[in-house]
């Protein structure tokens, strides 16, 4: 699994013009690469990409868990409150700093697992009032 992670691979290329966070194959295998390792405690944390329906999933003593990407960078090229700053920048700009938030370094795995019905970190955040209105 020690395959060297592309940092410069847009993660939009395999993605079928769709969510990388659901559907690049490539984003998901360096996530499981970047966040299977042992912990502290000697115990490791394996990551499974074979568990249906989830994106990455471990499962040991130390219990089941649950992760899903998003990104953590945003296109703000699309922001309406800030529209009248962002048109100040170069469309070249804003491309270039698209296309490295469309790498690796652009998305963090969350625990996905839902607790007594609250909603998950990723929920939460998609929930959140957003400045794209």
């Amino acid at each position: 699994m020690n395959r060297a992670i592309d940092v410069g691979f847009d993660v939009r290329s395999d993605a079928g013009g769709q969510d990388p966070d659901k559907h690049s194959v490539t984003l998901r295998r360096y996530h499981q690469q970047l966040w299977s390792k042992p912990l502290p405690n000697g115990v490791e944390f394996n990551l499974d990409i074979a568990t249906p329906w989830v994106y990455l999933h471990h499962k040991s003593e130390l219990g089941e868990f649950e992760l899903s990407s998003d990104s953590i960078v945003h296109p703000y090229d699309y922001w309406i409150r800030t529209e009248h700053l962002i048109k100040q920048i170069p469309q070249a700009d804003l491309d270039e700093f698209n296309d490295v938030a469309s790498t690796v370094d652009g998305f963090l795995v969350f625990p996905s697992n839902q607790v007594d019905s609250a909603p998950t970190i990723s929920m939460a955040r998609g929930l959140s009032p957003t400045p794209f209105s």
